[in-house]
């Protein structure tokens, strides 16, 4: 029997997801800026300090944080408790002093694009946050929030045990080796300001938190997931808890709400992703393992991912349904903060089909509205099924792609396929399968002239095991 916590914070999300929500992502759960680097003077090359910073170089390749944050040079701060700074010099580090007891279950929020909301901005310098333990170590660390609906580093952790933790704030630069992949930002960017804040969940009793416990692993004693309802959207829930020991399943249940806002054509989808363990991650001792739902009615897993595949649950859902959600671990070697949190949401976001029969034909192909240069659809593909939306191409497009996902989303699609067609019929990119680690993605291809697009799904099958047979895609012009 185990402890367990979830609560609901309250930071909406907008359309900023939207790429990631509709397969453009790849489904990758990482957070993590390409390693944990060390504290900036063990290894690198040197560089001064002042009064709260440490200019070290590359970050140097051990270390811990400790040294800088029992001097004068670090900055106490305290749980709840907001600092604000600026990494004005290439390679300068900022540190925080925190004091800390076992248990503690935080979320270090650091917010440089979101003072002035110029998400993406390369402009905006792009942060790093990593914790260390009393010892020296670094423990967990973050880049981008899994959601990555902006650059700002959130990192959500527990602590394992007490003293004075060390929290470093950086520029991505600093702490990554493969800058083009990782790192948004210019080298000096104009806009360097930030805030770090840390929050502690379940601290009090009327701060929209609730601490839960669960009395087993089944579903009668399942604990409920809350929604919390801010400024006309559904904010997105965390959910958390720690493994007991090396069998031990994680039972929620949640009901998603009858009133999500909804445009024209959408449905309701619920999001569960996971969050990566490890120095690199949270800094959890165990990892997520098969992560599924399933639905009462049925017995069966209605969608389910293998965390460790970088997948991610995006499934449609019936408002005002109950669905038990599973967290299992995924191995059972015991360690000694074995912890997991998710990040949940509800909402509608892309086109659905409107009939599983009427565009199974290129020549009924069901129109999908392209917002500039993208268009997102969404459908189901029963045995059998051959879904066509037809896109019209942009002014002064050349090339296009497209990336579909439903196995990787949690569904039991078997091989689910992708291909691009023009109006007439003419192969512009043949058919690419979906993997359990690629999404299916064609890659961009010519347009060979063509003024309409037509993209074509299909599946070879179902597995028995699943019943979801939903997908997504996303068709991007350049």
């Amino acid at each position: 029997m185990s402890h367990r916590r979830h609560t609901v914070i309250g930071a909406t999300f907008s359309a900023l997801a939207v790429i990631a929500s509709g397969c453009g992502d790849g489904g990758t759960t990482s957070t993590s800026a390409g390693g944990v680097a060390g504290s900036g003077g063990s290894g690198g090359d040197g560089g001064s300090t002042t009064a709260t910073t440490s200019s070290g170089g590359s970050g140097g390749s051990g270390g811990g944080g400790t040294g800088l944050c029992d001097s004068a040079n670090a900055r106490d701060i305290e749980v709840f408790g907001t600092e604000s700074g600026a990494l004005t010099r290439a390679g300068q580090q900022d540190y925080y002093r925190l004091s800390g007891e076992k248990g503690n279950v935080l979320s270090i929020d650091v917010n440089a694009e979101a003072l002035d909301g110029g998400y993406f901005d390369p402009e905006h310098i792009d942060t790093v946050v990593t914790v260390f333990n009393p010892s020296g170590k670094a423990i967990s660390q973050n880049d981008d929030p899994i959601e990555f609906n902006t650059r700002d580093s959130r990192l959500y952790t527990i602590l394992p045990a007490d003293g004075d933790f060390c929290i470093r704030v950086t520029e991505c630069r600093t702490v990554t080796d493969d800058l083009n992949k990782t790192c948004a930002s210019v080298e000096l960017p104009a806009y360097n300001d930030y805030e770090i804040t840390i929050g502690n969940f379940g601290d009090s009793a009327d701060d929209g938190e609730t601490e839960e416990i669960e009395n087993g692993d089944e579903p009668d004693s399942a604990n409920p997931v809350e929604y919390e309802l801010g400024d006309g959207l559904y904010t997105t829930s965390t959910v958390w808890g720690t493994f007991e020991d090396g069998t031990d399943v994680d039972v929620f249940t949640f009901t998603p709400p009858d009133d999500v806002p909804l445009d024209p054509g959408q449905r309701v989808n619920g999001r569960f992703f996971s969050f990566v363990g490890g120095p690199a991650g949270n800094g959890s001792t165990a990892s997520v393992g098969d992560l599924y739902i399933v639905d009462p009615e049925t017995g069966k897993p209605y969608a389910r991912v293998d965390t460790a595949m970088e997948a991610s649950i995006r499934a449609p859902l019936v408002p005002n349904k109950e669905y038990w959600l599973f967290v299992t671990r995924a191995s059972d070697t015991v360690g000694d903060n074995d912890f997991y949190f998710l990040r949940h949401r509800v909402e509608g976001i892309n086109q659905v089909e409107t009939s599983d029969l009427l565009n199974d034909d290129l020549l009924t192909a069901e129109p999908a509205a392209v917002d500039e240069s993208q268009a997102f659809v969404e459908g189901n593909l029963p045995a059998g099924d051959v879904d066509h939306f037809l896109m019209s191409v942009p002014a002064g497009a050349t090339m296009v792609s497209a990336t579909c996902a439903g196995r990787r989303r949690g569904a039991g699609l078997v091989d689910l396929g992708a291909s691009l067609l023009a109006g007439d019929g003419a192969v512009l990119a043949a058919e690419v399968l979906e993997t359990s680690t690629k999404n299916a993605s064609t890659g961009q291809v010519s347009l060979q002239g063509a003024m309409t697009v037509v993209l074509r799904t299909a599946a070879a099958g179902q597995d028995p095991e699943i019943t979801g047979d939903y997908y997504y895609c996303g068709v991007t012009f350049n």
